[in-house]
């Protein structure tokens, strides 16, 4: 006979403890230094130590956490719902289609006229954004080998595409003529030395990332000098 889906959860449950190995005194000293008001300074975003928790309780034999999306709550908040979907799904523990989740934050956001902030782990807008030449440099060769598991692994703890989403490269003033050049080929637009060396000029000269609509007009300048 196989074996049950008890047997087969109470034996993932063992596993999962054996693998993260959570000391939960640690864990309890460590959460009574970080609310010691003397070092706030040092304290840790809640939806670390509200996903750190969340795990370390799986780990100790709890049959059920809470979460919320967003980690939406009173004061400070809950335990971030969508990033206990992806550590659990990194763990192997749960297998379920996650491709729609920065989907659904997102609609979450909106219909609590709240915001994702842009640096969220895994939805927010900056999560898989790179302009950093030596970043996209390495992603770019990933890429030229037609491997995404490798481009996802380069700069990433969380693979992208687990999650429907994609590693982006763009233009800013870290970035070198590498990003150009792949800018310009994702977007079919012909990569002449006037347009690179536009582009590549203006991003050194910005203080900030360029958007998609800055750079196509930069291609138009230099398509029309």
């Amino acid at each position: 006979m196989g074996e049950s889906a008890s047997a087969r959860t109470e034996r993932e449950l063992a596993d999962l403890r054996a693998s993260i190995n959570v000391d939960l005194s640690e864990l309890q000293t460590r959460a009574r230094e970080d609310l010691d008001p003397r070092r706030l300074v040092r304290r840790q975003p809640v939806a670390v130590l509200g996903t750190l928790g969340s795990l370390a309780a799986v780990a100790a034999g709890a049959h059920q956490v809470h979460a919320a999306a967003n980690a939406l709550g009173e004061r400070v908040g809950n335990t971030p719902m969508e990033l206990m979907l992806v550590n659990l799904r990194l763990m192997g523990l749960i297998h379920q289609d996650l491709s729609r989740l920065k989907e659904y934050c997102e609609k979450v956001a909106k219909a609590t006229h709240t915001k994702i902030p842009p640096n969220y782990p895994v939805v927010g807008h900056d999560a898989f954004r790179t302009a950093t030449g030596v970043h996209a440099a390495a992603l770019i060769k990933a890429f030229r080998k037609n491997d995404l598991e490798l481009a996802n692994a380069v700069y990433s703890g969380v693979p992208a595409h687990l999650f429907g989403l994609d590693q982006v490269i763009e233009i800013g003033p870290m970035s070198g003529k590498s990003n150009v050049l792949f800018w310009l080929e994702k977007h079919r637009i012909p990569a002449d030395d006037a347009t690179v060396t536009r582009i590549f000029d203006a991003a050194k000269q910005s203080p900030r990332v360029l958007s998609d609509a800055e750079v196509l007009a930069l291609c138009t300048e230099a398509a029309r000098n």
